[in-house]
């Protein structure tokens, strides 16, 4: 048998695979590229301005000559950003676990409460990274204070006062 029979007889060289299975905990998005574009034309833009901003205003020091403004902006923008990244989105995560129909599990509540936790913890270290820009603390605190207070009307008030409502329309159902 020549080399030439044995090509003409196997078409295809190397392993051949199956298809593969789609991965049901792998999701892609149509809108993931222009997403990505966004973020990244942002983050040039804002390199962009930052830089413009120090160039026309002389690199202005703060304290002496050892920390520069850039210092300041670079430090307040990494704290902005990793304390809005950790937010979650709850859409999103109601979407995949109704997807999964996991929302009345106990995983699914537990997840839920839990971004709310983190939702709830992030936003307030928002307020504190934004008041910090300006040293101007009162606006975090009537933020974090007034969710405090939210939170606390609607466990103490709203909550009793719909269990109360759910038993009035029930027995006047018949239930």
């Amino acid at each position: 048998m020549n080399p030439t029979e044995s090509s003409a007889r196997g078409a295809t060289t190397g392993p051949v695979y199956a298809d593969p299975s789609p991965n049901p905990f792998i999701m892609v998005s149509d809108r993931s590229s222009r997403l990505m574009l966004i973020v990244l034309v942002s983050c040039a833009l804002t390199v962009a301005v930052t830089r413009l901003f120090l160039v026309l205003t002389g690199y202005p020091q703060i304290g002496g000559s050892t920390f520069h403004l850039a210092h300041a902006l670079w430090g307040g923008l990494a704290l902005f950003l990793g304390v809005a990244m950790s937010i979650t989105a709850f859409p999103v995560l109601a979407r995949i676990l109704t997807d999964r129909n996991l929302e009345t599990t106990p995983l699914g509540m537990m997840a839920m409460a839990c971004a709310a936790v983190d939702d709830a913890t992030a936003w307030c270290l928002l307020a504190l990274v934004l008041s910090s820009f300006d040293n101007n603390w009162s606006h975090a605190l009537a933020n974090i204070g007034g969710g405090a207070a939210y939170v606390a009307l609607t466990l103490l008030v709203v909550r009793p006062l719909l269990a109360r409502a759910r038993r009035f329309v029930g027995r006047m159902l018949g239930r």
